[in-house]
């Protein structure tokens, strides 16, 4: 799923908008898969305990990026409309990171406040309404609408003010792809993995993308119903593909970029600025393309392969380095003399 995350965040990737019919929705579903609601189910406490290392990551990530908004500005690295803050600047992009990334580096960290969030609404909605089922599905469908209208809303969309300052209304949006995701924790995903099941999904999916090519992205112009059918139909067809890989190779590879989710979502859009930097250097981008925040590809093989590799890798190398210093430094502090 990261895979594809970062794959489509690569300017001119073959096929990278089939990418946004699943990759978004994809995320949440799984996130739901494992949510252990019964595990946090008497004290309110556990959860948020639970919930303390993801939230700490999110927080520490933004704050490194935001301290160094300055610095990047100064060695054009942020898009060209980006200002040096003040303090007063600084502490407002800090309030605003609560709910949604507030610098451009970090935009793809939006995942991670909303999935936050839509955990705490979906324990709280699991307690008001006493894991009632037939509660909790109305709830989500009527909150998905109501946050399908806030973010689709031209009164909404169109303010600057309430787009600083309202919350982030996607963990709505969201929500009953997190829901369909709980559910199926009783039944597993093994069913999918049939070739009655992947070979529908597949014609569907290839027929919406050769007639129809709908904006899969949350602020395309895409009807709800689409949106929630085409999700669901893709993500099938992907969790389904997984069961066919057999390589350990491949799961090992997998299984790390997808344990090092958070680390991947903050930093890849930083090592697409080093990789600009380098194919500047041999003569293949231009320095301008250095405020562009995705990967500015023109579809070349080398171009492409070069952002998702340093999109990938550096940060797997880089949190593999931190983690094995700190290991050292635990060690050497609590060894006996």
């Amino acid at each position: 799923m990261m895979l594809s995350v970062v794959a489509g965040h690569i300017a001119n990737f073959p096929f990278g908008e089939v990418f946004y019919y699943y990759q978004v929705a994809g995320f949440f579903l799984l996130s739901g898969y494992f949510f252990h609601y019964d595990k946090y189910a008497d004290r309110f406490s556990k959860f948020l305990k639970s919930r303390s290392k993801l939230i700490c990551q999110y927080l520490i990530y933004s704050a490194i990026i935001i301290s160094t908004h300055n610095l990047l500005t100064e060695f054009g690295l942020q898009p060209t409309n980006y200002i040096y803050y003040s303090p007063a600047d600084y502490v407002t992009a800090f309030i605003r990171s609560i709910t949604i990334p507030s610098e451009a580096l970090a935009g793809a960290m939006w995942f991670i406040p909303v999935l936050i969030l839509m955990q705490f609404v979906f324990y709280w909605l699991n307690r008001v309404v006493k894991e009632n089922k037939l509660l909790i599905g109305s709830s989500v469908l009527i909150l998905f609408f109501i946050g399908w209208w806030i973010v689709k809303s031209n009164a909404i969309a169109n303010s600057p003010y309430i787009n600083t300052h309202i919350p982030n209304a996607q963990y709505f949006v969201y929500l009953p792809f997190f829901y369909i995701g709980y559910v199926f924790k009783k039944f597993g995903f093994k069913s999918l993995s049939s070739i009655n099941a992947m070979l529908p999904a597949l014609i569907v999916i290839v027929l919406s993308y050769i007639v129809i090519r709908p904006t899969m992205y949350l602020y395309g112009s895409i009807d709800p119903y689409c949106f929630i059918f085409l999700s669901l139909i893709s993500i099938s067809l992907v969790i389904g593909i997984s069961y066919h890989i057999k390589s350990n190779i491949l799961v090992r590879f997998f299984t790390t970029i997808g344990e090092n989710t958070v680390h991947i979502l903050a930093m890849h859009f930083f090592f697409f600025k080093i990789a600009t930097l380098l194919l500047t250097i041999v003569g293949l981008k231009q320095i301008d393309d250095l405020h562009r925040i995705d990967g500015p590809s023109n579809g070349s093989i080398i171009e492409t392969i070069t952002y998702l590799s340093f999109g990938i890798v550096f940060p797997l190398v880089l949190v593999s380095l931190v983690r094995k210093i700190r290991s050292k430094i635990f060690v050497n502090k609590y060894s006996p003399a």
